[in-house]
C-alpha cells in the first residue's frame, strides 16, 4: 500500500474513533440554538467552510476525514473475505 493511502486510512480511522465528538459538533441543534440567541456558532462556521471547500476540492472531506469512510475502512477486510461454505 502506498504511503499516501496509509495516511488517508489512518486519518479516517482516527476520525471514526472521534465520531461522537464529530457528530455533536456538526449537530444542527447547536447551529439553530446559537442562531436563536443571535450568535454564530463555530459549528456553523465550520459547516460553511466545509461547504465552500467542497466546491473546489470535491469530496476530499469524504475521502480523507469522514467518520463513515473510517467505518468502511475498518470493515473492509471482513467484507473482502472469501466465504467458506
Amino acid at each position: 500500500m502506498r504511503k499516501r493511502q496509509k495516511i488517508r486510512k489512518l486519518l479516517v480511522i482516527i476520525s471514526f474513533l472521534f465520531f461522537p465528538v464529530t457528530i455533536f459538533y456538526f449537530s444542527p441543534y447547536l447551529i439553530i440554538a446559537a442562531g436563536i440567541q443571535g450568535v454564530i456558532s463555530g459549528s456553523f462556521i465550520l459547516f460553511v467552510l466545509l461547504f465552500l471547500s467542497s466546491l473546489v476540492t470535491g469530496r476530499a472531506f469524504c475521502g480523507w476525514v469522514c467518520p463513515f469512510s473510517g467505518l468502511g475502512e475498518i470493515i473492509a477486510p471482513v467484507r473482502d473475505r472469501k466465504s467458506v461454505v
